[in-house]
């Protein structure tokens, strides 16, 4: 099965941790422009966010916009655009270590 990033980026920096998760686990990007609920019946998804101080809001908020999928866990990283090492070598571990990802 084909992967796909897909993510929505109100700053810019999603766009930026969207690529370096499609390029580790060989998938393509997509963005889309506006929240909208999607029909995920049965389809394996993790998701990030780049705002982590508002984690456990955004967790519960994304998980509505997806509802009946196979949920599979998140990723929050902290100011990824000045923290690029540092965030670069999380998803990297988080890519490997999530056996559906890769």
């Amino acid at each position: 099965m084909k992967s796909l990033v897909v993510f929505y980026s109100k700053s810019g920096k999603a766009r930026w941790v969207a690529q370096t998760v499609a390029t580790q686990i060989g998938a393509g990007v997509y963005e889309v422009f506006e929240n909208r609920k999607n029909n995920l019946l049965g389809k394996k998804v993790a998701v990030f966010f780049t705002q982590g101080n508002k984690k456990p809001q955004a967790i519960d908020e994304t998980k509505a916009l997806m509802p009946n999928c196979n949920y599979l866990g998140e990723l929050a990283l902290v100011t990824p655009l000045a923290n690029k090492e540092e965030c670069k070598k999380q998803i990297i571990f988080w890519c490997k270590t999530s056996s559906p990802l890769s």
